[in-house]
């Protein structure tokens, strides 16, 4: 065989196995931690967190809430005490006095008055100036004459009715309804009607919102008469107070 043939067969024969070899290599599974750049380390096996199962609980009922007020907040509580002194010149009046009336006609139904010795001129003074003085009895002429049978002296100060809450009567403070200090017994009440205001003596305290009044010249002129309101009022401003 000459040589170059020799040569060329021992060539192929060695090419044949570089390529077997490599053939065989190609086809062995390349291990995962050898994939690409270094090694390679596979993500931590995350282990599911169980969420625990809630327990049945009562079902919460609903928060009782009260009613809101619409008033002052007291600072004691309602007084169910009664002024007896005023309420028995009111009940004579009304005995003694067509319908609780007294005007400028039937001044003379005052002296049928049956009154202590200690106030009884007084109290008929103050009743006869303020008919005279203005044909009917006024407001603050029977507040005058109240506060004269329950101390023996009558109010001083004041003027028209509505006065009252800024010429503060000796011995007595002015309350303004919004402080939040509750109405008492024996104070006496102030409104803001008309042009003279309105006064009249507190008898009687039934709750935070309502009381009791004895006044005249409030539902008809010159009469007397015992009736309820309300802290609420619009017209209420106040009440003063004896100290």
């Amino acid at each position: 065989m000459p040589k170059k043939l020799l040569l060329i067969s021992f060539l192929l024969l060695f090419l044949n196995l570089f390529l077997v070899k490599n053939i065989s290599f190609a086809q062995t599974p390349t291990s995962p931690k050898s994939i690409k750049f270094g090694y390679f380390t596979p993500p931590p096996t995350r282990t599911p967190t169980q969420t625990p199962i809630p327990l049945p609980t009562d079902p919460a009922g609903p928060t009782p809430t009260g009613p809101t007020p619409t008033g002052p907040t007291p600072t004691d509580e309602p007084d169910g005490n009664k002024i007896p002194e005023v309420i028995d010149l009111v009940n004579q009046i009304r005995q003694h006095c067509t319908n609780g009336v007294i005007y400028d006609g039937n001044i003379d139904c005052i002296d049928k008055l049956v009154l202590p010795r200690a106030v009884e001129a007084e109290v008929k003074s103050e009743l006869k100036f303020s008919v005279t003085w203005n044909n009917f009895l006024q407001c603050v002429g029977f507040v005058r004459a109240s506060t004269a049978r329950k101390y023996g002296t009558a109010v001083d100060k004041g003027g028209d009715a509505i006065n009252f809450s800024t010429n503060v009567p000796t011995g007595y403070i002015f309350i303004d309804k919004n402080s939040g200090v509750k109405i008492k017994i024996n104070d006496l009440a102030i409104w803001d009607y008309d042009t003279w205001g309105h006064i009249a003596y507190v008898i009687q305290v039934n709750s935070s919102n309502v009381f009791q009044v004895a006044e005249a010249n409030f539902s008809s002129n010159g009469k007397v008469e015992i009736t309820s309101k309300t802290v609420d009022s619009p017209n209420l401003i106040g009440w003063i107070r004896r100290v």
